[in-house]
């Protein structure tokens, strides 16, 4: 059995243990005989606990009387230790309610029966056990074997868990147990998880099953009762500093309550309640709670960070409560809700007429959701797939900004590597060409802001390095930014890192992270690309990794990961290349097999080789053999590539492979074409030789 908690109270001798189960609600209690004051009990419970918890289970005997503390320990842990279930059927204790409220003093009821173990349906009551033979019961065509001796044992062992059914032995034939109110919620609160992990069958009325029970719970209701339009562009409407209306209220199940109705019902102050002809739980705690939240403030407001958290998870937890507090949104909350969760109610635009070129369905579509994303006043990741065509989305949204925000001509900062700043430049050229450019970086680029805020015209797209915006950044982050763009921002990973720190100082309207991989190795990465989009929204990063990155890394804890994905998914859009909406859209993959005649000497080397190679496996075996065969085909395929490869020599590329001029043919065509060419190659030699070769300019 598994240990979560210890509590002591060495007062009263007291060592309470709190079992590992599934809700964390069982308790079982250890207690000391009083001929044990006579020494120290505080040195005995820190090495009983130090035997519980450290790698050396064992709890060593240093005294005379504590040669009893064994005995007590195995006399405690008995009915956890032995499995109450045999072969053929196990026992089983069913609480029984009282109909109607218990005006004329009725009482609850635990029955004993014994159930089938292949069968969890057939019930057998106590009472035909104890009118059966003392050796077996036979039962619709099941033998149960020795019945009595085995429900005494099981009696009897259960009592030490939960001891009103040892008051059920004093009777000859014990058949089950009567109990008041208070029994019976410890019976359900404490017993119940301790008797199932000890081999025990457990049968709840509905009403106080995890799937049927109604218990009194504090809701939040979360935004202002008018829903609020969150359509229009740039108005900014929405920022996590912005504060939203919250009101509480108490529900009973799905049903709300009154306040009258919640103060009738505390009044009672019982752990179970007959109310509107039907038992329901009350915890006495919770209800202590709720009346005390209650006294100090029925409504309030929260920040816009924490009421969307709060109802994109559906639940938010509570300082003053011990269980989180259910959220329901309203009005503009409910209206802005509906918007993160679904694309499909953004508002449509039109590909710019200023757009020198032609997006494809799915890249429309992420320009709708670049927009209203950012004319809401969040910040969002497209993390599109490598070769999806982050970039021209990102051209096409800064054209519809510039022909809707004319009185808003403030500049956009694009923050790439170095090696990608020139594809930028040309990309906006290409694509939006009336868009004006300027490159910080260099020799030359601007150092003092005054000389930099000369160069803006309207709607400027400055282009500037990781490298600089950490060496630039007191420079960058006095200017008001129309906007931010982070591509390839997984450079921000390491939330620690001077250029993402530098990053996040940066004042911005709009914040955008292109990035393909949001996540290489560690959760820790998303938080700092998020903390740039939507500072603090992912709380802290020591409580983001202690209540999601650890669960969800170290054991796949599934509960932190829908949390995550609903935190994340309003703010990321996602799609692969596999993904069955994009495939649609892409144009087809055309695939175009080229045979290439081996030239004279390649010929002649390839089968020189083969037969001097062939002889030598013929005689070797083993690992030489195969070593022998793996060579052979590496030279072989240097040879079909180019002679040179294979000799490692460096004469004269030209007329020796005719691999070699079709690629330098196939190159010509895609220049002339001014287009681009990807080119693989197993070796790397090659490409030097390639470029060696390079194709003729007309």
């Amino acid at each position: 059995m598994k240990m979560s908690k210890v509590r002591i109270n060495t007062d009263k001798l007291q060592v309470t243990f709190v079992p590992e189960t599934k809700d964390n609600q069982g308790k079982m209690f250890f207690w000391l005989p009083p001929r044990y004051e006579e020494f120290s009990i505080e040195k005995v419970l820190r090495e009983l606990i130090k035997s519980l918890s450290d790698s050396d289970s064992h709890f060593h005997i240093k005294g005379f009387r504590e040669r009893y503390i064994p005995q007590l320990l195995n006399r405690w842990l008995k009915p956890v230790t032995v499995s109450h279930q045999w072969e053929d059927y196990k026992i089983c204790f069913r609480l029984e309610i009282p109909f109607g409220p218990l005006k004329d003093g009725g009482k609850w009821r635990i029955s004993y029966l014994l159930q089938a173990a292949d069968d969890p349906s057939l019930l057998v009551p106590s009472e035909k056990v104890w009118r059966s033979s003392k050796r077996e019961l036979r039962f619709l065509n099941r033998t149960f074997k020795e019945p009595q001796e085995k429900l005494l044992m099981g009696l009897t062992e259960a009592s030490n868990i939960f001891p009103p059914l040892a008051e059920s032995l004093k009777t000859a034939r014990p058949s089950y147990v009567k109990m008041n109110v208070n029994e019976a919620w410890n019976f359900i609160k404490e017993a119940v998880p301790v008797l199932q992990e000890s081999g025990f069958v457990v049968l709840l009325p509905q009403e106080f099953t995890r799937a049927g029970q109604r218990r009194i719970k504090a809701r939040m209701r979360v935004g202002s009762g008018k829903s609020q339009d969150t359509g229009g562009v740039g108005a900014g409407k929405f920022g996590l500093s912005s504060l939203i209306d919250y009101q509480w209220e108490v529900a009973l199940g799905d049903e709300t309550l009154s306040v009258s109705e919640f103060k009738q019902i505390a009044h009672l102050k019982q752990p179970l309640v007959y109310w509107r002809d039907q038992w329901v739980m009350i915890d006495p705690k919770e209800v202590t709670q709720i009346k005390e939240l209650f006294d100090k403030a029925i409504s309030g407001k929260l920040t816009l960070q924490e009421a969307l958290s709060a109802s994109l998870l559906g639940r938010k937890e509570h300082s003053d409560l011990q269980t989180p507090v259910e959220v329901i949104a309203t009005g503009n909350m409910k209206a802005l809700l509906d918007t993160l969760k679904s694309n499909e109610t953004l508002k449509p635009i039109r590909t710019p007429s200023t757009f020198r070129g032609k997006l494809r369905p799915y890249q429309k579509r992420g320009l709708v959701w670049l927009n209203g994303m950012t004319d809401l006043g969040f910040g969002v990741c497209l993390a599109d797939d490598m070769g999806l065509g982050k970039t021209i989305q990102v051209i096409a949204w800064l054209l519809h900004r510039k022909k809707l925000l004319a009185n808003n001509s403030r500049p956009v900062l694009v923050v790439c590597p170095t090696s990608v700043l020139g594809n930028w430049q040309k990309e906006i050229e290409r694509f939006g060409p009336n868009l004006p450019v300027i490159r910080h970086h260099g020799l030359n680029r601007a150092r003092l802001k005054k000389s930099l805020r000369k160069s803006f015209s309207p709607h400027t797209v400055v282009l500037t390095t990781y490298s600089l915006a950490r060496r630039d950044r007191e420079l960058l982050s006095q200017i008001e930014w129309g906007g931010v763009i982070l591509d390839e921002a997984q450079n921000i990973k390491n939330p620690f890192s001077q250029q993402a720190r530098a990053t996040r100082q940066f004042k911005a309207q709009n914040k955008i992270a292109l990035t393909g991989t949001p996540v290489e190795n560690r959760l820790s990465e998303l938080w700092s690309i998020f903390e740039f989009l939507n500072p603090h929204f992912l709380g802290p990063l020591k409580q983001f990794k202690r209540k999601l990155a650890f669960p969800i890394e170290r054991y796949k804890d599934p509960e932190a990961t829908e949390k995550l994905q609903k935190l994340t998914a309003p703010f990321l859009l996602r799609r692969l290349k596999t993904d069955r909406s994009i495939i649609t859209d892409l144009p087809e993959k055309n695939e175009m097999k080229v045979f290439c005649t081996l030239t004279q000497e390649q010929a002649t080397l390839y089968q020189a080789l083969l037969n001097e190679t062939m002889e030598r496996i013929e005689k070797s075996e083993g690992m030489a053999r195969r070593g022998l065969i793996l060579s052979l085909i590496t030279s072989l395929k240097q040879i079909c590539n180019h002679p040179s490869l294979y000799l490692r020599e460096n004469a004269s590329l030209s007329s020796r492979s005719g691999k070699l001029e079709r690629l330098v043919e196939m190159s010509e065509e895609v220049i002339e074409e001014k287009g681009y060419a990807l080119i693989f190659t197993q070796f790397r030699e090659m490409g030097y030789l390639s470029g060696k070769r390079r194709p003729r300019r007309k």
